[in-house]
């Protein structure tokens, strides 16, 4: 589960930076790697994501998991 935290506040923090616009920045996200990494504008919604995918991970690596041991206590 702390992995999952782990992704969760590294895009926030990225989403959070968009807030931020100094020169750097603004010549990073002028290339098209840096929209393409660290994005242009700010928005609430991502944030969903962000959520919705970090539970979805959790749940697959949980299943991933118990189906491992399972297999491993057949044999």
């Amino acid at each position: 589960m702390l992995k999952e935290w782990g992704v969760f506040l590294f895009n926030s923090a990225i989403e959070f930076s968009q807030l931020w616009h100094p020169r750097f920045l603004q010549w990073i996200r002028a290339k098209l790697f840096g929209r393409l990494f660290i994005g242009s504008s700010f928005a609430c919604e991502d944030f969903i994501g962000y959520i919705l995918g970090c539970i979805v991970e959790w749940v697959l690596v949980v299943c991933l998991k118990h189906k491992i041991l399972k297999r491993h206590q057949k044999s």
